[in-house]
């Protein structure tokens, strides 16, 4: 496979050569963004005289305005990059973000529906809901799902696929996407494996699509429909706000995914399978009828 647009662009717009350098930079950045939230969640924390639901969830994720920006910096001032080679381009941006939700919720309604279907599940209304809170989190959950695929495919994706090879880029990113997450509740080997085949699938759509627009919008519109909309965990992280209250069966935690959420479950592995091979078969022929 050859280099895409973004791709093309951090190949002529950096000259640092150590293949490694990303690698060290992705950890360092994840590392850092950590820290900096440890040492000022408990000023916040402690200056917060109602401690709601929704205010401790924001910052639960407050980590990722700290990464997004740690990306940012690096990107432009290390390895002087532009947003283009990043992925991100202003153009079709409204067609691209639908496309990318309208992608993410076929997703994860595919995964619901199957369990539902076999009783792997039960979901009742929220009849407590705050909508004005459902938007706020879905605003947190756009700036959630757009960081993690910034780093993991826009910066070191791209950074990757110009010293090694466009497979080893997408394996590597793949792997540290998931490792990123193996610390998290619920754990298990076939949530592992789910999360590194995620990790692969948003790296063929963005290959395929050269759109960080389009696959960020993919992964909001999963882990916010998991969470704040269908009420589950999402990637072992407890959902407190939800349109609905969805539980699992705990006897058939090898299809829901148990204390993990959907995520963890042979439903994701089967369909995210299917959905990378289709996305592959995809590449093939769009580079057949470039070179044909």
């Amino acid at each position: 496979m050859k280099l895409n647009n973004s791709m093309a662009l951090t190949k002529k717009q950096t000259s640092k050569n150590k293949w490694w350098g990303p690698i060290i930079w992705t950890i360092l950045i994840f590392y850092f963004s950590i820290q900096i939230v440890q040492l000022v969640a408990p000023i916040i924390v402690s200056s917060l005289g109602n401690r709601t639901p929704l205010m401790l969830t924001l910052l639960g994720m407050s980590l990722f305005p700290v990464m997004f920006i740690l990306v940012l910096l690096v990107n432009r001032y290390y390895y002087k990059r532009s947003l283009s080679s990043l992925g991100i381009t202003g153009k079709e941006f409204i067609y691209k973000y639908l496309s990318g939700l309208g992608i993410g919720l076929i997703l994860l309604l595919s995964v619901y529906v199957v369990n539902f279907a076999i009783g792997s599940l039960s979901t009742s209304v929220n009849n407590q809901i705050i909508w004005l809170e459902i938007f706020i989190l879905f605003l947190a959950y756009v700036l959630q799902g757009f960081t993690e695929e910034l780093l993991c495919r826009g910066f070191l994706m791209n950074l990757l696929s110009v010293k090694l090879g466009i497979w080893p880029a997408i394996i590597i990113n793949s792997i540290i996407f998931t490792a990123l997450h193996g610390m998290n509740n619920g754990i298990t080997p076939l949530a592992l494996i789910n999360l590194t085949l995620a990790a692969m699938f948003f790296s063929l759509v963005f290959y395929l699509t050269n759109s960080l627009i389009l696959v960020g919008a993919i992964h909001t519109a999963w882990n916010f429909l998991l969470g704040p909309v269908i009420g589950m965990a999402v990637s072992g992280g407890e959902t407190s706000i939800s349109v609905f209250q969805t539980v699992p069966d705990m006897q058939k935690s090898l299809y829901n995914g148990g204390d993990f959420g959907l995520e963890g479950g042979v439903i994701v592995t089967v369909i995210l399978t299917m959905c990378c091979i289709m996305i592959y078969k995809m590449i093939s022929k769009k580079n057949n009828m470039l070179h044909g």
